[in-house]
C-alpha cells in the first residue's frame, strides 16, 4: 500500500495495489488496484477495485479535489474526475 501524502484514520482499510498521492479518508475501504489522488473520501465509503478517483496534483487545476461522500460506493473500474463531488453510489 502506498500513500505518499495525506491523512488516514486508523480504521481505513487499504489493500495491496492501492496507489495515490493525497487522500483524506476515515473508516473507508480502498480496494486493490484503485487509484485515489488529490481526493477526499468520506466516512465508510468504498472505492472498488481498479476505480480511479481524482488525478495527480500536478494534473489538477487549483481546487480540483475529487470528493466521494460518506457511505458512498464507487464500483470497480469507475472514474471520479478531479473537482467532481459524488453524492450517489456508482
Amino acid at each position: 500500500d502506498q500513500v505518499t501524502a495525506g491523512m488516514l484514520s486508523t480504521d481505513t482499510e487499504l489493500f495491496v495495489g492501492y496507489e495515490g498521492e493525497l487522500i483524506y479518508a476515515s473508516y473507508a475501504r480502498v480496494e486493490a488496484g484503485a487509484t485515489v489522488d488529490y481526493s477526499i473520501v468520506g466516512s465508510e465509503a468504498v472505492i472498488g477495485r481498479g476505480a480511479i478517483i481524482g488525478a495527480p496534483i500536478g494534473e489538477c487545476k487549483k481546487g480540483d479535489i475529487a470528493v466521494v461522500g460518506n457511505e458512498r460506493t464507487i464500483s470497480a473500474g469507475a472514474k471520479v474526475e478531479p473537482g467532481e463531488m459524488v453524492a450517489e453510489n456508482r
